[in-house]
């Protein structure tokens, strides 16, 4: 059970992070991911950012949800998922 609590734990502050990332601009998704490398060449550790990198990575995936592109010709969908 401890463990089942500390993993819901850890993604309730990943969600937490996503829902902050939606306000964000699609300019500005890369610039977060700047400011998390920085955290790293600053001394943090990957345990450190793992949450807010997991939140952001979450909330680029829900914008692309169904959006398609051409790639080498051939149209590629990124598949749709729900929350």
């Amino acid at each position: 059970e401890t463990f089942v609590n500390g993993v819901m734990a850890r993604i309730k502050t990943i969600n937490d992070w996503a829902d902050q990332y939606r306000s964000l601009s699609d300019e500005a998704i890369p610039a977060e991911t700047a400011v998390l490398r920085q955290r790293i060449v600053q001394g943090g550790t990957m345990e450190d950012i793992l949450p807010a990198a997991f939140g952001l990575v979450k909330e680029v995936c829900r914008r692309l949800a169904g959006d398609t592109w051409k790639v080498d010709g051939e149209e590629v969908t990124f598949p749709s998922c729900t929350r």
